[in-house]
């Protein structure tokens, strides 16, 4: 491969690696809606029980968002031939994941509530879904 048909994949790997933290984002958001839903109102100074379902819930989600978040990057990223590209890209996507998810999620939850967090979880999975769409035709549109 020519230096700029590699140059020609940047765009591609940015949509990709934008994509896969976005789809992780929304799958958090999507985990927080359903665990604040599990979540009973505690009076204030309450201790919430660390053996529910929704501690449950909220630690498998807070572990399989990211890692769910690299596998998508890595499944995207077929096109970049160096394992040591998709795989240091794979990890940023995870990274991001959790970056995204860390900033906007309290501040939604705080602000709109329940409805909120599914909001957050829409407009995410819709961006990703916008973004990959571009990503899948830039790909394809240089190979033929």
């Amino acid at each position: 491969m020519t230096a700029p048909e590699r140059l020609a994949l940047v765009p591609h790997a940015v949509r990709s690696v934008a994509v896969a933290a976005l789809v992780g984002a929304g799958g958090m958001g999507v985990v927080l809606f359903a665990v604040r839903g599990l979540v009973p109102a505690l009076p204030p100074g309450g201790t919430p029980d660390p053996d529910s379902a929704a501690a449950n819930l909220l630690l498998a989600g807070a572990l399989a968002t990211p890692i769910g978040a690299a596998w998508m990057a890595w499944r995207l990223l077929e096109p970049v031939a160096s394992v040591y590209r998709r795989g240091g890209l794979s990890l940023v996507a995870g990274s991001a994941c959790v970056a995204l998810w860390l900033v906007a999620t309290p501040f939604v939850n705080h602000w709109f509530g329940r409805a909120g967090l599914l909001g957050f979880a829409g407009l995410a999975l819709g961006l990703a879904a916008l973004l990959a769409r571009r990503a899948r035709g830039g790909v394809r549109g240089r190979e033929s």
